[in-house]
């Protein structure tokens, strides 16, 4: 949390890249209060999906899920994420 409080995005990637596991807690941070946290989380997940194909994929696959009606979640804290992915990934 104190990365991205921070903005330490050099830290943030070194730390996906390394711990892919870090993805799930990033994922819960794109609903933080703070903007400042959601974009970091957002630019740190589209780092992760850069380095980890396979969890980008996923990635991907849950902010669509989250788009959809039925998941009954706002969804709209997903498009950054799907932003950043295309970016880092495209």
């Amino acid at each position: 949390m104190e990365m991205l409080q921070r903005s330490d995005r050099r830290g943030l990637e070194k730390m996906v890249v390394e711990e892919p596991r870090a993805i799930r807690y990033l994922l819960g941070r794109l609903w933080d209060s703070e903007e400042r946290v959601r974009r970091n989380a957002a630019e740190a997940l589209g780092s992760a999906a850069a380095a980890h194909p396979a969890l980008g994929t996923e990635i991907l696959r849950r902010a669509m899920w989250a788009l959809n009606d039925e998941s009954a979640m706002n969804g709209a804290y997903m498009l950054p994420v799907i932003g950043e992915i295309g970016f880092c990934k495209p």
